[in-house]
């Protein structure tokens, strides 16, 4: 598969995605970065709060071509102060948070230009952060 990686969009997460976030996260290359099989109510309980405006996070759903291929998300470090604490983070520092789900994509490079153009248009286009954690 050939994908123009120069048309990367990053829309909005809704609940309506959490069906395909519970495939995504039970595929075994996502999978092994959660301690039990991801339920869908495990997967709710994760995402749900930053859709439903209940958390600062900012929840992605990363498309390729118009095809969803994957979940980014982006925060300020400071809004999670335990987290900030810990990695000595700056008031400014945004995090950046991702998988490729779409076993495909995978190794192919896709990675780094979905973080390019995410940090692009969505990290520093904010104009606050003056650092990325990845």
């Amino acid at each position: 598969m050939v994908v123009n990686w120069n048309r990367i969009h990053f829309r909005s997460m809704n609940l309506d995605d959490l069906r395909l976030m519970h495939r995504w996260v039970n595929t075994p290359h996502v999978r092994e970065w959660w301690e039990v099989l991801p339920t869908l109510g495990a997967v709710l309980e994760k995402y749900g709060p930053p859709i439903l405006g209940k958390e600062p996070t900012r929840s992605f759903i990363i498309e390729a071509d118009a095809r969803p291929v994957g979940y980014i998300q982006s925060y300020r470090i400071a809004d999670y102060p335990n987290y900030a604490r810990h990695l000595g983070a700056d008031d400014r520092a945004a995090g950046v948070d991702l998988f490729v789900a779409e076993v495909e994509f995978v190794g192919r490079g896709s990675g780094s230009a979905i973080l390019r153009e995410f940090l692009r248009a969505v990290v520093f286009a904010d104009q606050w952060p003056t650092e990325c954690i990845i």
